[in-house]
């Protein structure tokens, strides 16, 4: 620990210290509000949210026969979504996601 304050107390390694925050600041910062990212991290999200859903409407198929009808369109809004995501295609993914999250809200059981 003294020799790391020692080490820090130099002035010559104290600007290099600042030169690398700095520089690592703004590579967190661009990174971070990249629309790429966040349109990832959004799809991920809702399908995250929608798996949860189509297992909740599954174990209520036995109980709840009609839920089958919604069921089959979802699961393939998912399935889809989950191609397009491998693809790149956020804005796809995002938009069939929602799509799917419409329909299976009132059957899913959500936390």
């Amino acid at each position: 620990m003294l020799v790391l304050l020692r080490y820090l107390a130099l002035s010559k390694n104290v600007e290099s210290t600042l030169v690398r925050v700095r520089v690592l600041a703004l590579t967190i910062a661009f990174s971070a509000c990249s629309p790429f990212i966040a349109q990832d991290d959004a799809c991920r999200s809702n399908l995250n949210l929608l798996g949860q859903d189509l297992i909740s409407m599954l174990r209520k198929i036995p109980l709840m026969p009609p839920i089958a009808q919604v069921y089959k369109p979802v699961r393939r809004l998912y399935e889809e979504a989950k191609y397009a995501r491998s693809r790149g295609d956020f804005k796809g993914c995002i938009e069939k996601t929602n799509l799917a999250l419409k329909y299976s809200k009132p059957y899913g059981r959500r936390y």
